[in-house]
């Protein structure tokens, strides 16, 4: 991996991602809708009625409508290395979920979606020479990677007792990728090109269990020195001074998710062949055609664990820690060198007046948030930590909930020293929610 970013020229295409991805399954993606993106990610402690929160299924217990979510991202990348730097974008579809309640009084909850998993996209280049008895002739190794996992998950929640939630999600992650390495070599020096294919294919089930408590804390706000009437009855009574005490509450929500470790199926094909004279496509002939491996992919075990407070109508604020036991994964029984991953979120929103129907800027929701992370890479001596800035808002569409959710994010991850790269993202995120109540029985008198 060293040598791949160490002295390497590099190029991007739209559909690449960070050359970090040649390691593991690839890039894993981030997940969570436009919402939870721009409050940072926190997810463990959110708990709303018209909102799909896939990232604890417990959460499932508290859909109150049929929703339906939709989103996709856009991507502004640099990155700079110490000699170069390269711009990159990306698109992609971000989630498509669906969640519907199971009792007309809510208490239990059904939902099921597809998301991205883990990505895989680079392009490097690195050039060097091949010694010959009179001159040295100039050559390139041109490594490139595409494709990645997707996961399809289904999953149910429900309330257990007083406050308490529990949830499962059953995930199926599948998806091919391939990594391709060519050997370059001028025209003018009359030598055949190779093409080096390793196409790997992954599927498996995941399982993520979740819980989640609610609760309220009371207490007493007491504002002193109000003018109020003598007599209330009368309005001709003089006005005197008194201490008015109402109580309040706050919502809280603790939060926890486990997803338990799994061994996924994997197998891997490899294709040598050469490639026309001073070309980079097509084929001159097959040198080798074969399926190298056939085996299980370890997939190690994660826990988040998350808390939220405040008003749910008007604000809220959230954090979480999420923590993945990298070191242990294993492909075809060899561990690729990653280290545990771990991070935190802090996030949260507000509403000025989500009653308010004549001012709509009152009725948005504003939302901000940010995190840290020590990613699973560890290259060349060097850890890959990553930390991103976001921010968003929210605006009704209908009283059931329906909103239009638009998510910013600058993320910087990795650094320049070691001879490695920083890479530098600036996202958007759009997302739509529907909210109907759907599927509901009714009862006249």
């Amino acid at each position: 991996m060293a040598a791949f970013l160490g002295g390497s020229s590099l190029s991007a295409q739209n559909i690449t991602r960070s050359p970090y991805s040649v390691i593991g399954l690839g890039e894993s993606v981030s997940t969570g809708n436009a919402s939870q993106f721009s409050m940072g990610g926190v997810n463990q402690g959110i708990r709303r009625p018209t909102l799909i929160n896939w990232q604890n299924p417990a959460s499932y217990s508290a859909i109150r409508t049929t929703v339906i979510e939709a989103g996709g991202a856009l991507s502004f990348g640099t990155f700079t290395s110490n000699t170069a730097t390269t711009q990159v974008n990306n698109a992609w579809l971000s989630y498509l979920n669906f969640a519907v309640p199971l009792a007309n009084k809510g208490g239990a909850g059904l939902s099921f979606g597809l998301s991205p998993f883990t990505s895989i996209g680079y392009d490097i280049t690195s050039s060097f020479t091949i010694p010959n008895d009179t001159f040295s002739i100039p050559a390139s190794y041109i490594f490139s990677g595409r494709g990645g996992l997707s996961k399809v998950h289904i999953g149910y929640g429900m309330n257990v007792y007083k406050g308490l939630s529990a949830g499962a999600n059953l995930g199926y992650v599948f998806g091919r990728g391939t990594r391709t390495t060519q050997l370059f070599i001028p025209s003018q020096y009359n030598m055949f090109n190779l093409n080096e294919d390793r196409g790997s294919y992954t599927s498996g089930l995941l399982t993520e269990l979740g819980l989640q408590y609610q609760g309220k804390i009371k207490f007493k706000v007491t504002r002193k020195g109000v003018e109020v009437l003598e007599n209330p009855a009368d309005e001709k009574s003089k006005k005197v001074t008194r201490n008015i005490s109402r109580f309040d509450s706050l919502v809280f929500t603790l939060g926890g998710n486990y997803q338990l470790e799994a061994n996924l199926a994997g197998d891997e094909e490899y294709l040598l062949r050469t490639l026309p004279n001073g070309a980079l496509s097509g084929s001159k002939d097959t040198v080798e055609n074969k399926t190298l491996k056939t085996g299980t992919i370890h997939y190690p075990a994660s826990l988040k664990i998350g808390f939220s407070i405040g008003k749910p109508d008007y604000w809220m604020i959230a954090g979480d820690y999420h923590h993945t036991a990298w070191s242990g994964f294993t492909a075809f029984g060899q561990n690729d060198s990653l280290r545990d991953a771990y991070g935190f979120r802090v996030g949260g929103y507000f509403c000025p007046d989500p009653l308010d129907n004549k001012k709509i800027l009152k009725r948005l929701e504003y939302r901000a948030g940010f995190r840290f992370d020590q990613t699973n890479v560890y290259v060349n001596g060097t850890g890959m930590n990553e930390w991103g800035v976001s921010a968003g808002i929210g605006a009704p569409l209908s009283r059931l909930g329906s909103k239009l959710n638009i998510g910013m994010e600058y993320v910087q991850r990795g650094s320049k020293s070691n001879n490695l790269l920083e890479e530098n993202y600036f996202r958007i995120i759009l997302g739509i929610t529907f909210s109907d109540r759907w599927f509901l029985r009714y009862r006249y008198d």
